[in-house]
């Protein structure tokens, strides 16, 4: 399927393949920003042509008790106030209902992050979480079964039915699609059908550890070529130290358990299926540096298998290299891109495969609200193009009546070079500086200027030894 393996732009080995293809994302040009109108599709059933696009959304961050302007004053510039997330919901109704300039996504991933961050220990910021949740839940999935686009949810850590950073299943048995009563039965997959059975637009291809927030899923059916892994990443890092916050269940050995259950689960994927199958991996944290405070994002003490969890993984990533066309996280709530690798029999570095962080509707790190929308191949599912539609909210903070285009972010206008050749082959021959130069330029998506310093540290992720 692919790939040229390099380290900082120093090719090892030959791509054999030629992307092939509709990509609806090549012919751009900067745009001034415009304002999107109030329109919602009722019934989109005659908008079915496959776009080989997919729409991301994450870290809503809902707080709906407050407008945006509420938000800031009360100090919780983290979340998103009623206002800016009713424009929102409207860009996104009218995206995947085809009524947008943007193409209609063949599917949607949701990574999490739905309500506001609510302390365990404090029941009404709980009680107030747990509303969002289920309203942010029934927003999306209503406007996915108008539009009849499957979506797809994979946990954040504000989402647990026990508060922030909790497991996924709360000890009562709850999780978090209890909190949308009517569609419940729906989750983890809106508009899926049985694998197998009748030409779906989607199935779960494997829900034995659902409990753990984990799934495999065919956004395409089960005959699409695509396999799309949704991993629970919140358990790979403790929760805050203080007295707010509780870890994970509260009892001891309980997220270990988990983890290797999830890992052991993560493992088994790739033997499941066709071979032919091309992987996605889907989840809410990512591994590598913090760009904050510079630390490991997942906790460097929790292990599988020998070694601490981000190694075990890169490893696990490394071997399936060939099949995988990449991984999708959020969490920072900006617009990155990290490089996972794997050291070869001459210990040397070499890039395995690509994460893209999805900016958050939320604007709290000086991004611009935001989805973000993929152009694939049609053939290997390779990404080719991403576009980041954002809302121009800073530096004024203005929420607006209506969603109001930004500017324009792409890989492609980023990027530049063979826009016939994958995302991945492209980031292969591209030096570490224009690496950082093109991943500062996008980093606040269409927002506020980013830190180099910050970004340097955030695009690498590679072995611990």
């Amino acid at each position: 399927m692919k790939r040229i393996n390099t380290i900082f732009g120093v090719a090892t080995s030959v791509i054999l393949a030629v992307p092939i293809g509709y990509y609806a994302f090549n012919n751009e040009s900067i745009i001034a920003p415009q304002e999107e109108k109030n329109i919602v599709i009722l019934d989109s059933t005659s908008i079915s042509k496959k776009s080989n696009t997919f729409l991301v959304i994450s870290d809503t961050h809902l707080h709906s008790e407050w407008t945006q302007a509420e938000v800031v004053q009360n100090g919780n510039e983290a979340d998103t106030g009623n206002d800016l997330w009713d424009i929102s919901l409207t860009k996104f109704t009218n995206i995947i209902s085809g009524a947008s300039k943007q193409p209609k996504p063949d599917y949607v991933i949701l990574l999490g992050d739905l309500p506001w961050h609510a302390y365990p220990t404090d029941k009404t910021s709980l009680s107030s979480a747990r509303k969002n949740t289920g309203k942010v839940l029934s927003h999306l999935r209503n406007a996915a079964q108008i539009a009849n686009v499957p979506l797809i949810y994979a946990p954040g850590n504000n989402d647990s039915w026990s508060g922030d950073y909790r497991a996924f299943t709360a000890p009562n048995g709850d999780t978090p699609f209890a909190l949308d009563s009517l569609g419940v039965k729906n989750w983890p997959v809106i508009n899926s059908g049985t694998c197998g059975l009748g030409k779906a637009k989607a199935c779960v291809a494997d829900n034995t550890r659902g409990d753990l927030g984990c799934y495999a899923v065919y956004p395409l059916g089960k005959d699409g070529g695509i396999r799309l892994i949704i991993l629970n990443s919140v358990m790979f890092k403790y929760a805050h130290h203080n007295s707010n916050h509780l870890h994970y269940y509260g009892k001891p050995g309980e997220q270990a358990k988990d983890i290797k259950n999830q890992m052991d689960w993560f493992t088994k994927q790739f033997t499941e299926g066709s071979t032919e199958d091309a992987i996605m991996i889907g989840m809410h944290i990512p591994p590598g540096i913090d760009g904050h405070g510079g630390s490991e994002i997942w906790d460097t003490d929790i292990t599988y298998n020998g070694k601490n969890i981000k190694d075990a993984f890169l490893d696990i990533v490394a071997e399936n290299k060939d099949r995988i066309v990449g991984a999708l996280t959020s969490h920072t709530h900006l617009d990155g891109l990290r490089k996972m690798m794997y050291k070869d029999k001459n210990d040397s570095l070499q890039f395995s495969d690509l994460i893209v962080s999805i900016p958050a509707i939320t604007p709290r790190n000086g991004n611009n609200p935001s989805f973000k929308q993929f152009n694939y191949d049609a053939v290997n599912h390779e990404w080719m193009n991403f576009k980041t539609i954002n809302h121009d909210y800073w530096p004024s903070k203005t929420v607006g009546s209506v969603w109001k285009e930004g500017k324009l972010v792409s890989f492609n206008n980023t990027f530049k070079g063979d826009t016939l050749s994958t995302m991945t082959k492209r980031l292969d021959t591209l030096s570490f500086a224009r690496l950082l130069n093109n991943v500062t330029s996008i980093y606040k998506a269409g927002g506020n200027a980013a830190n180099p310093n910050e970004v340097i540290k955030t695009l690498i992720v590679a072995p611990s030894n």
